[in-house]
C-alpha cells in the first residue's frame, strides 16, 4: 500500500518535475559540464521531494511506548510534524507524539532513526558532516564545503556539534566493545 501510494504520487509531482528538468537542458553536448552541474542540483531537489512523499505514505506503526520516568504506558498526542536535514536538503514529515500525563515527558519514538541524536540532521547527513569536519581545517570551511557540494545549509557551529557528538559515539562504541573483549577473555591455565 506505501508503494502503491509513492507511485501514484511519483506520476502526479515527480514526473511533471522530471519533464522539466528534461526541456530545461542544453543542446549542445559542448555544455556537457553546465548540464550536469544542473542535472545534479534538480535531481537532489526531486530527491527531496521523493523522500518527503515517501514520509507522507510511509506506516507510523509503533508500539506504544512506556514513560521513561515512571513506566507507565504514554497517552498518543497524535501525528505531530518535524523536519529533519538530509543529504538531499530539508524534509519533513508527520511522526506520532506520545506524553506522559503524570510526568509530562514527550516522546517521539521515529525521532531515533530520523535523526541523529537530538540534532535535526539525518545519519547519513551526520557521517558526511563528521567526514568533513575531521578532513577540512576550519567548520566554516566546512559548512561551505557541504552547502557547495551538497546543496544543504548548515551552521557552522551545527555542524560542530554533530561532528563532535558523532565522534563521542564512536568512542563509546569502541571502548564498549574493549570491554567486550576483555570480559571474554579468561586467564591461561598454569602449566
Amino acid at each position: 500500500a506505501v508503494k502503491r501510494a509513492l507511485l501514484e504520487k511519483l506520476h502526479q509531482e515527480i514526473v511533471p518535475q522530471l519533464e522539466q528538468i528534461v526541456l530545461s537542458l542544453p543542446e549542445q553536448l559542448l555544455d556537457f559540464s553546465e548540464a550536469e552541474t544542473h542535472l545534479r542540483k534538480e535531481l537532489l531537489g526531486v530527491a527531496r521531494g521523493m523522500l518527503g512523499l515517501w514520509t507522507e505514505s510511509a506506516k507510523l506503526d509503533v508500539a506504544r511506548p512506556g514513560c521513561p520516568q515512571c513506566k507507565m504506558p504514554m497517552r498518543h498526542r497524535g501525528i505531530l510534524p518535524a523536519k529533519t536535514c538530509t543529504t538531499v536538503g530539508e524534509v519533513n514529515f508527520r511522526r506520532p507524539g506520545w506524553r506522559c500525563p503524570d510526568c509530562r515527558v514527550e516522546c517521539y519514538p521515529h525521532d531515533e532513526s530520523l535523526k541523529f541524536h537530538r540534532h535535526g540532521v539525518s545519519w547519513p547527513l551526520a557521517k558526511i558532516c563528521t567526514r568533513m569536519a575531521s578532513q577540512i581545517p576550519s567548520f566554516e570551511e566546512a559548512a561551505q564545503t557541504l552547502e557547495e557540494d551538497y546543496h544543504v545549509h548548515l551552521a557552522k557551529e551545527t555542524l560542530r556539534q554533530v561532528a563532535e557528538d558523532a565522534g563521542t559515539a564512536v568512542l563509546e562504541q569502541e571502548k564498549s566493545q574493549q570491554e567486550r573483549i576483555v570480559q571474554r577473555e579468561e586467564p591461561l591455565p598454569e602449566s
